[in-house]
């Protein structure tokens, strides 16, 4: 298991350069955050696994309808259920995984990917049965696999450097229908895939671009005017073919209701903006005492809105410096 998602480097790891000149884009997003004032996220729970069963890689998370918790852990091959306090309820395993990842919730039931299966699994009160195939015939090596489940329609994200980028819907009976063309190398396109209501979000990793496939077919792209990051002038070296590697921008975004939820990757601490669906930053999170630690590494989040209005909760997965799972809640405005 590998800790990005294509090669490319981390805020933390990067060869520190001296070259800062930005895009112009990037330069005005700058400018528009640096006149946000960061809310600070309060920890209310925290579970790093126990003795018996650790946690290794929670690759995904996502909360129910019912306010619990779910995170796949892709290196021990399980889905672990935390209660609303995020309290372990149960550890499911099985046969069917295969470096499992969450792709959606429908009511009670969470569906499961298994990229190695080509499957996607359902969990319904702690037991696991199939639930559909995406594409079989594809390449076994070299390519990054993305699925998820939108109001029963199951999609699928191929990327490869030797196959054709691409989102396809997956029916229950018969092949698949191409809904989406990803040109272009496997970088510009890798990241997870999430529903926004009846849109389907697909996550740009490396750039801060949302992709948006509408209901109605058509498809769209959502700049996220004012992300800022220190790794923007490294993602402008990188397509002007001055360095290797692009920066990991963000490693995840959680789409709610009229905001868009997105992990900023920072060295060392946890950031998270809020932009609103016309992609301008709204909101600056970060978690409590930030500071630099080299090995924070976070991998996914996951938002709802907790009963009190204007109040929400966040779940962080985390991979280092310990696997675990951070619960935050967010008052907006207080």
């Amino acid at each position: 298991m590998v800790t990005v998602l294509v090669a490319g480097c981390l805020p933390s790891s990067c060869r520190r350069i001296e070259i800062r000149a930005l895009y112009p884009a990037d330069s005005l997003s700058r400018q528009i955050a640096s006149g946000i004032v960061p809310d600070t996220l309060v920890l209310k729970s925290s579970y790093a696994g126990t003795n018996d069963e650790p946690l290794e890689y929670i690759r995904s998370l996502l909360f129910a309808a019912d306010g619990k918790v779910f995170a796949a852990d892709a290196a021990r091959g399980t889905v672990i259920e935390l209660d609303r306090d995020g309290q372990h309820v149960r550890t499911v395993e099985s046969d069917l995984f295969s470096y499992p990842y969450l792709a959606g919730a429908s009511g009670d039931s969470v569906f499961v990917f298994s990229p190695g299966r080509h499957r996607v699994q359902l969990i319904l009160n702690g037991k696991v049965k199939d639930a559909g195939t995406t594409p079989v015939d594809i390449p076994l090596k070299g390519l990054l696999q993305y699925a998820y489940v939108v109001k029963g329609t199951l999609y699928a994200k191929l990327l490869g450097d030797e196959f054709p980028g691409m989102i396809s819907q997956i029916p229950e009976e018969g092949p698949a229908v191409k809904v989406a063309e990803l040109p272009g190398p496997t970088w510009r396109h890798a990241g997870f895939l999430r529903s926004w209501g009846d849109t389907l979000v697909s996550l740009n990793g490396y750039r801060p671009i949302i992709d948006l496939l509408l209901p109605d077919g058509s498809r769209d792209s959502l700049r996220l005017t004012g992300f800022d990051s220190p790794m923007l002038s490294r993602l402008r070296l990188f397509e002007l073919g001055e360095i290797d590697a692009p920066p990991l921008l963000t490693a995840s975004t959680a789409p709610y209701r009229n905001q868009l939820f997105v992990l900023n990757m920072r060295p060392g601490w946890l950031r998270i903006d809020v932009y609103d669906r016309n992609g301008q930053l709204t909101d600056v999170l970060t978690g409590p005492d930030p500071g630099f630690n080299r090995d924070y590494y976070p991998t996914d989040i996951a938002v709802r809105s907790s009963p009190e209005r204007g109040k929400f909760e966040l779940a962080v997965a985390i991979l280092r410096p310990e696997p675990r799972i951070d619960i935050y809640a967010w008052s907006r405005g207080r």
